[in-house]
Formats: C-alpha cells, sequence, structure tokens
C-alpha cells in the first residue's frame, strides 16, 4: 500500500507503483500497465519500455478489484480503495432504485466479498453510479466470502460461507433501510461448515430458490437445495432423496436443471431434474457426463443446454452439450488445467444467435491460458487475461450493468418458398370453396324445383315432354275428385254428353284444354289396352267405334270427352282403314271403368 500527502486513500500496489511526477501524487487508474514482482531495470528504445526483473505477472492495465467495460470496449475504473492488501471481490448484482429489481439499469451496484472500506462499511458496498459514492448494510461485519447474491423487490440475498453471532451462511438484508432483515442458520448435520452456492429467483414459483452443502436451514431440515416462499417468507423443501453439494440450477421448461455432486437415493447422479407438479427428483435424461457438473447454461435460440464440470479424476475440465437427445463434447476440447467457474449466454449484436461467455481458468492450447472466452459452437475466442499478485488467473465473476437479454420464446419464420407454397394453397382453397357453395345452391335450386306441384303451377311444365295417356288419365281423375260435381246428359240422339267442368281458374282451364286434346287424339290413335283387360281381336276390318261408344268409358273416368255429332262420326267411319282394329263391347268399358 503506498499513499501521498495529495492521496486521500492509500493505493494499493503489488511491488511497483507509478508516481506522477506533474501531480506529485500516485498515479491509480487504468491507463498504467500492471506488473507483480521485482524490476531490477528499465530501458525505453524507439517509444517502447523494456522492464527487467523477477517479473511475476504483467498485464497491460491495472485494476484495484472492479473495473467496468464500456460498450466501445475501454476500461473505467472506479474509486475503491480497501483498507487491507488481501481484499477480494467475489460477487455482485444491481438493481434499480426506483423499482428495486435487478432489471435493465445502471444506477446502483452491489459488491460482495471480504474487504473493509473507510466510514466502516464492510463485506458489502453499494455503489451509487451516477455520484460515485459508497455506503454499506448494517450487520454484515462477518468473517468469510461470499459466493452469490440476488435480489428481489426490496431485499438482496447473500449467500457463502461466513459466519457471525447472528447468523451464518444466508443473509436477506433490506435495501431501502440498509438493514438486516433475515439472518437464519444454515447448518450440516455432522458439524462440518455449510456453505451457500446459488441463490436465484423463480417467478413462476413465487420462490428464492438456495443451493449449496447444508442439511438444515434454522429449524427446517432440507438438505442441499431449498425454497424460500417470497410471499409469506416460509422455507420449503424440494422433494426428497437429493444429496450432497448443490453448484447451480436453472428454470427449463418447467423444470428445475440442477448441476452439483449429489446422490439421489445412494446412486451418483451428476445432474438432476426438479418436477415441480410431481414434487420429485429424478435424473436429466440419460446424462452420461465424464464427472460431477458445476455451471450451466441455457440457449433459448438452439434450446440448448451447456453444462461444465470436472472429470471424475480432478484432472480436467469437460464442457458438454446437450442438444435436446444426448450429450455432445465441444469441437475443440479445454486444455489441462483448466477450470470454468460459471458460463453465461450473452447475444450477440445484429444477430439472432447467442453466444457463451466462459469465465475461470482457460487453457486454449496454443492461444494459451485466458480468464474468460466465447464459445460460438465451433471454436473458442480468447476475450480476457487477468493474472494477481502471483501470476495466477484473477477473474472471480463478471456481471452486466445492462442485463443480457435472452428471449423465453423464439420467433421462427417459414422460408420463403414453403410461404409462398402455403399462400398459392389457400387461394385454391378458397377458389374451391366458392364454386362448391355455388354447386350446392344450384343443386337446391333444382331439388326444389323438382318438387313443384303441377296443379298449383302448370306453366313449369310447359315444353317438358307430353304424358302418357294413363298418367294423364289418373291426374285429370284424381282432378275431377275436387272439382264440383259433374253434370252428365243425353243429346237428341241418346248420347251421353258431358260438360267441362264449372269453377275452373284460367291457367288450370288451359291445362284442362290441352290434356283433353293429347288424350282425344291418343286414344283414337292407338290401340285400346291402357286398363289391361281382355281384349277380343277381330281378323275383320272395323270401323272405329263411334264416340258415343268412347264417351260413356271416358266419362266415367273423368267426365272428360264430349259426345261427338253423327257428321263427325261418320267421317271417322270413313277414314282409312288400320291393318288391325280392337272393338269392345260398351259393357266392357262400362266394367272396365267401373274398376277405377
Amino acid at each position: 500500500m503506498v499513499k501521498s500527502v495529495a492521496d486521500t486513500y492509500p493505493i494499493r500496489a503489488s511491488g511497483n507503483a507509478w508516481w506522477d511526477t506533474k501531480k506529485a501524487q500516485w498515479i491509480s487508474d487504468s491507463s498504467v500497465p500492471y506488473l507483480s514482482g521485482t524490476v531490477y531495470k528499465t530501458l525505453t528504445v524507439d517509444d517502447t519500455d523494456y522492464f527487467v526483473g523477477n517479473v511475476k505477472s504483467a498485464q497491460r492495465y491495472q485494476s484495484d478489484g472492479i473495473t467496468f467495460f464500456t460498450s466501445k470496449d475501454t476500461l473505467q475504473s472506479i474509486p475503491f480503495y480497501p483498507g487491507d492488501s488481501q481484499s477480494s471481490i467475489s460477487s455482485g448484482v444491481l438493481f434499480s432504485s426506483s423499482s428495486m429489481v435487478a432489471e435493465n439499469t445502471s444506477s446502483t451496484t452491489i459488491f460482495g466479498g471480504e474487504f473493509v472500506l473507510p466510514n466502516n462499511i464492510q463485506n458489502i458496498a453499494i455503489y451509487n453510479n451516477l455520484n460515485n459514492t459508497w455506503s454499506g448494510f448494517e450487520g454484515a461485519n462477518w468473517q468469510g466470502q461470499i459466493s452469490t447474491m440476488a435480489v428481489h423487490e426490496n431485499l438482496l440475498y447473500v449467500g457463502g460461507r461466513f459466519t457471525s453471532a447472528a447468523g451464518n451462511n444466508l443473509a436477506v438484508f433490506s435495501i431501502s433501510n440498509r438493514s438486516l432483515s433475515l439472518f437464519p442458520k444454515v447448518q450440516t448435520n455432522d458439524g462440518s461448515p455449510a456453505n451457500v452456492n446459488i441463490i436465484r429467483h423463480i417467478p413462476a414459483e413465487k420462490a428464492m430458490i438456495v443451493g449449496g452443502n447444508f442439511n438444515s436451514i434454522d429449524s427446517l431440515a432440507c438438505t442441499s437445495i431449498c425454497s424460500l416462499n417470497t410471499v409469506n417468507f416460509q422455507w420449503n423443501t424440494l422433494g426428497s432423496g437429493l444429496v450432497g453439494e448443490v453448484h447451480d440450477f436453472l428454470l427449463i421448461n418447467e423444470k428445475l436443471v440442477t448441476s452439483g455432486n449429489m446422490t439421489l437415493n445412494n446412486s451418483p447422479l451428476t445432474i438432476a431434474e426438479f418436477d415441480f407438479k410431481k414434487n420429485t427428483w429424478g435424473p436429466f435424461d440419460t446424462a452420461n457426463l465424464p464427472g460431477p457438473s458445476r455451471a450451466i447454461s441455457y440457449d433459448n435460440m438452439t434450446n440448448h443446454l451447456y453444462i461444465s464440470g470436472q472429470t471424475a479424476d480432478n484432472s480436467s475440465t469437460y464442457l458438454r452439450i446437450w442438444d435436446g437427445q444426448q450429450f455432445k463434447a465441444p469441437v475443440v476440447e479445454l486444455g489441462s488445467g483448466s477450470h470454468i467457474s460459471k458460463l453465461t449466454m450473452l447475444p450477440i449484436a445484429d444477430s439472432k444467435t447467442n453466444i457463451l461467455l466462459a469465465t475461470g481458468l482457460i487453457n486454449l492450447g496454443e492461444l494459451g491460458n485466458v480468464s474468460a472466452a466465447f464459445y460460438d459452437g465451433k471454436t473458442w475466442i480468447p476475450y480476457l487475461v487477468t493474472s494477481n499478485d502471483n501470476g495466477e488467473s484473477a477473474l472471480s465473476s463478471m456481471f452486466f450493468l445492462d442485463q443480457p437479454y435472452v428471449p423465453a420464446i423464439i420467433k421462427k419464420y417459414l422460408p420463403t418458398p414453403i410461404v409462398i407454397l402455403v399462400s398459392i394453397a389457400v387461394a385454391l382453397g378458397i377458389v374451391f370453396l366458392i364454386v362448391f357453395c355455388a354447386m350446392c345452391i344450384i343443386f337446391m335450386k333444382r331439388k326444389r324445383d323438382h318438387k313443384v306441384n303441377p296443379q298449383s303451377s302448370p306453366s313449369g311444365y310447359y315444353g317438358k315432354p307430353p304424358r302418357t295417356p294413363q298418367s294423364l288419365l289418373t291426374m285429370l281423375k284424381e282432378t275431377s275428385d275436387n272439382e264440383d260435381k259433374q253434370h252428365i246428359d243425353t243429346d237428341d240422339h241418346g248420347h251421353y254428353s258431358m260438360d267441362k267442368p264449372r269453377h275452373l281458374e284460367p291457367g288450370t282451364e288451359q291445362f284442362y284444354n290441352m290434356s283433353k286434346s293429347i288424350s282425344t287424339e291418343h286414344l283414337h290413335e292407338q290401340a285400346l289396352t291402357p286398363f289391361n283387360t281382355a281384349i277380343a281381336m277381330t281378323t275383320a276390318r272395323a270401323p272405329p267405334p263411334l264416340p258415343t261408344a268412347h264417351a260413356r268409358s271416358v266419362s266415367n273416368h273423368n267426365n272428360f270427352h264430349p259426345a261427338y255429332p253423327a257428321t263427325a262420326a261418320a267421317a271417322l267411319a270413313a277414314a282409312s282403314p288400320r291393318p288391325e282394329s280392337y272393338a269392345r263391347p260398351i259393357s266392357e268399358y262400362q266394367r272396365d271403368t267401373d274398376s277405377f
């Protein structure tokens, strides 16, 4: 630690510090490089500085523990001056002072770790980005480290491995009052150190889920993972049978996918899932991972689940990708000595895809060791290289002032050819529907016209083929039954005569006259066989019977034909003879007509 007269707080230095000769004070910003170790000599050649000595680590920029990356990939230091050179920051979270939720804001940031700042700020500090001021919480004066932090509404949840007189390993603070609200005791059954590794808010269940290595929270027996209801603040267990240490979890398809070194009903389990509907634990599909899992991340764009962990012999770190059916290894495996502490899915600008960010110590082979690297599904892309005083990777965690947005529901669009084909199919379907409706209308109209009663609408039958005498006579007989009584008289010659039915309507009278002429002509030209009776055939040519012989017969049917005069009968008798004639006595006509 170094401090000049002009400095307000001491500056941490790792064996080397930079002095500003003009301002007469130590330089503490990120504009100067970072050197750890002993430097014996410096040389400058062609505007290039060379440092000779026992250098443990060297980086282009230096940081006092917290550094902001702007959108233009530039570094911005904040005034963080812990009183101890061994201070560290291990976790962080951000929230909006107006809505008290950790979403889409850059106004207030909360840091957690092991440090002591001026004004008695310990382990948890709130940095206001607007006025560059620090503030702390009452009751955070414990001993130990912080592993995870989460904000929901007005409460800050802190988990890790720490101990105080009030409680241990888990604490809940009121952000507005800057005071301690809840400090439960998280313990193990055998008295070994317990710890909380992960805290996440699950909105669908209205709960804060806490995972780690423990067997009870206060008086509730709850092993490895437990749920705190955010409405009534009651602790609840999640199923039974899961034992071990939980490192991370995510809610995927209404199931809580959990990573860690666990056993389920005394069977080793590398990754598990909890079904909230059934309240049961089970293995995550057919998980065949090389060893216990640690960090997980989910890509909603591709529905791929990324899982990292250590092999069974702890010799190396693995990364596996779940594609919905099986786990697959990346195209390029990580080198030996790698250790992934966290996986984060980030959106790519001007693209509809996401990219995976892995932090920790990552061996990329020929590219060397890095602290953070991107994986695009095919290759690793180095991003950051950090180091501490001993030259080891010093990146504890990364979080974002603008939370990376990964949509839960992805809109997928069909290819253009498919859209065109669907449009054509819809258009043809509409055309066929119109044609079908027109055919149905025509069919119904014809069906209706077919049922028209000829007696009520005789004009609808004009121009139709002539009916047979049988059908005409039958129709006329049915009509005559409904008419008024007709009068049958005899003329001066003793023949039967029939008057035209009275009270006929104009349309019916026209149809009556037309039917009478057709029936009379047909009866005189055709053989007399309409009544299916025995016929006496004569071989001698005989004149056709006089109309008076038919008048009786026809009148018995429908009283239809009037008596012919004698001159007309003589004319018919003098007509050209026919090959064969049928003559029947008047008694047979009367007998046949009586059968009707």
